[in-house]
């Protein structure tokens, strides 16, 4: 039987995990910078979860176990996914290696690598038109750029080249920063799971397809320019099929009945009698 102190608990412990994933949406979406949100929210919320889990390590094991095997089970599922995207990208269907992209954001470095996308995406279109292609090609109906994965995949390089040369920072540094955001977001999706939902797989199909499309929305916040076509959307879904095996089996095998019955999820039924 679970009590008011677990649901409290659980509502901020999934407070606090969300912080990360909310960060790359706010950057990604234009409603706040992520380097000023890592400074003002984030490195907050990861002291605040940190006091939160020394309390649970010590009054609550039950809850500790559930923490743990959801972030454990992230990171595994983020492995899933990377063994999907990262080939994705080498073999030319994806424009970019996204924890780049992840660390210019985080470092402050995404305003200017925009800029210098722009430029380069604008004096190629210039140099199509003078070509003879027809603008349908290259804009949308409303004059913006729409460029092929190939042309983006080819101009991107040097934009990040550009940028980092300007900013004087080192290319493992941006990689390093960005792979690590992106594992701490695969890491906190586990325990989102894990205290949402618990061990059970048709809402961890549903939460993987969630995340997939939503992933699939935001594309054209991350590469504006960039006309979307199948080849990405594929990769993007066929990545999160792996998170979501990744997950079902996890939980499956390593989240205990005691530690599941703590989901949000469980807690409801119980409520409910059902």
């Amino acid at each position: 039987m679970t009590s008011i102190v677990d649901f409290f608990l659980v509502l901020v412990i999934l407070a606090a995990a969300a912080v990360p994933s909310q960060m790359l949406l706010g950057g990604v979406l234009g409603i706040i910078p992520a380097h000023r949100s890592l400074r003002f929210v984030g490195i907050p919320a990861l002291v605040f979860f940190l006091a939160i889990l020394i309390f649970v390590f010590f009054n609550h094991g039950v809850l500790f176990g559930a923490i743990a095997v959801g972030a454990g089970i992230g990171i595994l599922a983020t492995l899933a996914l990377d063994s999907i995207r990262i080939p994705g990208y080498l073999t030319g269907n994806m424009p970019m290696d996204l924890p780049m992209r992840f660390g210019t954001m985080i470092l402050g470095l995404d305003k200017r690598l925009k800029q210098q996308v722009q430029r380069r995406v604008l004096r190629h279109i210039n140099e199509q038109i003078q070509e003879g292609v027809p603008s349908t090609e290259l804009m949308d109906e409303k004059g913006f750029p729409r460029l092929s994965l190939r042309t983006m995949r080819g101009l991107l390089p040097g934009a990040f080249k550009a940028v980092l040369a300007e900013k004087g920072v080192p290319s493992w540094k941006v990689r390093g920063s960005g792979t690590l955001w992106h594992y701490t977001n695969g890491a906190t999706f586990g325990i989102i799971h894990a205290l949402l939902f618990g061990a059970n797989w048709p809402f961890t199909i549903l939460f993987g397809l969630v995340l997939a499309f939503t992933f699939i929305g935001i594309i054209q916040f991350l590469i504006p320019p960039m006309r979307l076509g199948p080849r990405m959307p594929t990769v993007i879904l066929l990545a999160h099929v792996a998170v979501i095996l990744a997950f079902g089996l996890g939980f499956a095998a390593f989240l205990t009945p005691e530690a599941s019955a703590l989901s949000l999820l469980n807690q409801a039924l119980e409520l409910l009698g059902l």
